[in-house]
């Protein structure tokens, strides 16, 4: 997400924007099921991720190509959430809003990632690209569990309190992604229950490949 390389072969531009996306993803996080079940809560979730898109957006503004996919995938999924915020959109649009959210996280995850492998020596900018790598990872699989339940209502077990607002997918995301799983929200097709596995893999295995490669940048270091 960045150009210029420091004198230890860290990448320079961008770097408080990482600390500023990680910290709006911890945003989300934390404020938005405060606001659950309210109109406040929509445009609080919808403020957050327009802010992330733009911090994501000046990280890589020098780099036309990945500048131009960004656009593509952030310009109509900010829209239709913006749009959804104050009209009722149809299930197609929903789904198309979910499906762009997932993309736009997968795609940054990406980025993030090469760059942690590209360092030299790890650095709080190295952190927060890591820490934002993983928040993230929680977004896409919050969109792909959206989709699902769009699509499939009784796709999941859900407990009557929460059913019918969103942020109960952020929450359920998160507890699959930590392997944390209370039981209170549980799978039931078969498509929902193959999502949930994949996930409940990727989060230890994205942490034991994190683990590795800060290792190896603290003995190249000493």
């Amino acid at each position: 997400m960045t150009e210029s390389l420091d004198k230890k072969g860290n990448r320079q531009h961008g770097r408080y924007y990482h600390v500023s996306l990680t910290a709006l993803l911890f945003g989300i996080l934390l404020i938005h099921p405060l606001f659950a079940g309210s109109g406040v809560a929509e445009l609080v979730l919808s403020s957050l991720f327009t802010l992330m898109a733009l911090s994501v957006g000046v990280s890589i503004w020098t780099q036309r190509k990945l500048r131009v996919v960004l656009a593509v995938m952030t310009i109509p999924w900010l829209g239709l959430t913006w749009l959804d915020d104050f009209v009722a959109l149809g299930p197609v649009w929903e789904i198309s809003r979910h499906c762009l959210l997932t993309m736009f996280m997968l795609f940054v995850v990406v980025i993030l990632m090469t760059n942690i492998m590209k360092v030299q020596v790890a650095t709080k900018d190295t952190m927060a690209q890591a820490a934002s790598a993983y928040l993230m990872l929680g977004m896409a699989w919050t969109g792909l569990y959206s989709m699902v339940m769009r699509v499939d209502p009784t796709a999941f077990n859900v407990p009557a309190e929460l059913a019918g607002q969103w942020h109960w997918m952020i929450y359920f995301s998160f507890t699959t992604l930590t392997t944390l799983g209370y039981g209170d929200i549980t799978p039931l097709s078969p498509l929902a229950r193959s999502l949930v596995l994949v996930e409940a893999v990727i989060g230890p295995l994205y942490l034991a490949i994190l683990v590795a490669r800060l290792v190896a940048l603290y003995q190249r270091k000493n």
